[in-house]
Formats: structure tokens, sequence, C-alpha cells
């Protein structure tokens, strides 16, 4: 109770959650989701992407270098 008899507010400790009675090991065993599997993952994307990037950047670089002639 919060609220004290003649008006205001009283002070209660209380205990919000106890511990915990089990404590487990290991990790949780969630599967594979999608990305699972014997592909070769993300590394053409980055080797493909970082390339294009860098051509990306060169055009615009000289772009901006020709127009502020």
């Amino acid at each position: 109770m919060l609220d004290a008899e003649r008006g205001g507010l009283v002070t209660e400790l209380r205990e919000d959650a106890g511990g915990g009675a089990l404590v487990t090991t290991g990790g949780v065993e969630t599967g594979g989701g999608g990305s699972a599997g014997a592909g070769v993952g993300g590394y053409p994307m980055v080797a493909g992407g970082l390339p294009a990037g860098a051509a990306v950047a060169g055009v615009l670089l000289i772009r901006r270098r020709s127009l502020a002639r």
C-alpha cells in the first residue's frame, strides 16, 4: 500500500522478482534457418560489390572534377 491513512505516501520495500530456480547450460538449439546450407555465402556479393562500389565512386569523382572546371 502506498497511501498513508492520513494522506500522503508511505514507502514499502517489496521484492520485484525472485531469482530463477533452474540454471540452464549450453546454447539454445534454434536450427539452421534460411542461411544454413553448403552454399558459397555472401562472399560473391562482397567480391562483386567492392569493385562495383569503387567504380561508382570513381565515376562520381571524375564527374565532380569535370564539373568543377
